[in-house]
């Protein structure tokens, strides 16, 4: 049975002034899944990791706004997948992840859930 979570709007606008210089980071977990982010006032730079393995890394703007990244882990008999998007919609001012992970014991079956959440607003 797949578990589905949503979140909106949940997240209060913390930083209603902040300008170009500032520089924040943060990370967000799900499972298996991690992402993390550096914010530079007009770009975002995200990693996503799974079973702390670095699966993709992008710099989000305004003509860059979303990655995509799917993986598999370990390679020949995996114990977690995921297909995951982080999206930045600048005008907004936020940033969330939406996509499915997946885990399995060893001879087991997977267990997946979906997500889509509002992780970061500026």
């Amino acid at each position: 049975m797949a578990i589905t979570t949503h979140q909106e709007d949940l997240l209060p606008d913390l930083h209603p002034n902040l300008d170009e210089a500032a520089t924040l980071t943060g990370c967000w977990g799900f499972g298996p899944i991690k992402v993390c982010w550096t914010f530079r006032g007009s770009s975002i730079r995200v990693c996503v990791y799974l079973l702390g393995i670095e699966i993709g890394c992008a710099t989000l703007d305004a003509s860059n706004p979303e990655l995509c990244v799917g993986a598999a882990l370990p390679p020949l008999y995996p114990l977690a997948k995921a297909n995951i998007c982080v999206y930045a919609d600048f005008n907004k001012r936020l940033m969330g992840v939406k996509g499915e992970a997946c885990a399995r014991p060893p001879g087991g079956s997977w267990n997946c859930a979906r997500f889509d959440e509002v992780v970061f607003r500026w």
